[in-house]
C-alpha cells in the first residue's frame, strides 16, 4: 500500500504521508493540510480532470473557512472585551517570514570580505520557491553588489598606482 495524499489549499501543494487522517503541516506555509483520503495508486489512476475537480473543492472549502474566520474576527471586534487579564502580544518573529539564508546573506553583504558570499546567498534564496518574502534577499544582492563594486574599484586603484 502506498502513502496517502494531503493537500494545502493556501500554497496549492500536494504531499504524501504514510498515515490516513493524520494531522500534517505544510512545509511551505506551515498551515494544516487536508487529507484527500486517497493513496498514491488511486490518485495516479484518477483522470487529470477529476484530480483538478477534487483539488478545486478543497480550495473552495479553504476560501469559505477563511471568510468565516474573518467574519467572526470582525464581529468579535465590535463586542465588549471579555473580563480578565490582558494578554500582551510578543515580539514579531521574522523567522517565519524570511528564510535563514536571506538573513545570513543580508548580514554578510555588509562586510567587505564576505559581501560576495552575501550576494551569492541572496541569489540562491531568491531562486527558491518556498513562499517566503524576498525583500532581504534582494537587499543582500543590492548591498553586497555595491560593496563588492567599491572594493573592486579600490583594489584596481591601488594596483594601478603601484604598477604604473
Amino acid at each position: 500500500m502506498s502513502d496517502y495524499l494531503y493537500y494545502c489549499a493556501k500554497c496549492n501543494s500536494l504531499v504524501s504521508y504514510p498515515e490516513d487522517g493524520a494531522e500534517v503541516v505544510c512545509e511551505s506555509c506551515h498551515g494544516k493540510m487536508a487529507p484527500l483520503h486517497l493513496d498514491m495508486d488511486a490518485w495516479d489512476a484518477m483522470p487529470v480532470e477529476k484530480q483538478a475537480e477534487l483539488l478545486g473543492k478543497f480550495q473552495m472549502q479553504q476560501t469559505v473557512t477563511s471568510q468565516k474566520a474573518v467574519a467572526e474576527q470582525s464581529a468579535g471586534a465590535h463586542q465588549e472585551p471579555a473580563a480578565g487579564p490582558a494578554v500582551e502580544q510578543g515580539p514579531t518573529s521574522y523567522a517565519g517570514r524570511f528564510s535563514k539564508m536571506s538573513i545570513v546573506g543580508f548580514i554578510l553583504s555588509f562586510f567587505g570580505c564576505t559581501s560576495i558570499a552575501g550576494v551569492t546567498l541572496g541569489i540562491i534564496d531568491l531562486l527558491k520557491k518556498d513562499g517566503r518574502k524576498r525583500g532581504l534577499a534582494i537587499a543582500a544582492i543590492a548591498i553586497g553588489g555595491v560593496i563588492t563594486a567599491l572594493e573592486a574599484a579600490i583594489i584596481l586603484e591601488l594596483f594601478y598606482e603601484t604598477w604604473w
